[in-house]
């Protein structure tokens, strides 16, 4: 079981995915607090909802503390210039199955 950071500002998304990533055998850990006073040590990936210039800053956040912290993007807006440049492993464009977020998830837990 390891550890999967969600940050999305919408308390009913979130636990949405966290229902998702429980069902996929994995802990979800919200994201309650600023993203740079999270502990990252034992995370194994994030899935963070960057549309808007706050939740982009979050996800900003979390590369520039773990360059290797694999990135998943579930968003209700499709990628752009400014979410590519994070390099996310998989952007899910919202709604989507349970799935694509295996999917996305298997792509991000790949040993390197």
């Amino acid at each position: 079981m390891l550890r999967i950071l969600i940050a999305d500002d919408v308390p009913e998304i979130a636990e949405l995915i966290a229902r998702m990533v429980g069902h996929l055998g994995h802990q979800p850990i919200m994201l309650d607090q600023p993203a740079a006073a999270v502990n990252l040590r034992g995370v194994a990936a994030a899935i963070v909802e960057p549309a808007g210039p706050h939740r982009l800053s979050v996800a900003t956040d979390l590369r520039e503390r773990d360059t290797t912290l694999p990135l998943i993007f579930a968003s209700i807006e499709p990628a752009n210039p400014a979410t590519r440049a994070l390099a996310p492993v998989a952007h899910l464009e919202k709604p989507f199955r349970i799935a694509d977020l295996e999917d996305a998830l298997n792509l991000a837990l790949q040993p390197v």
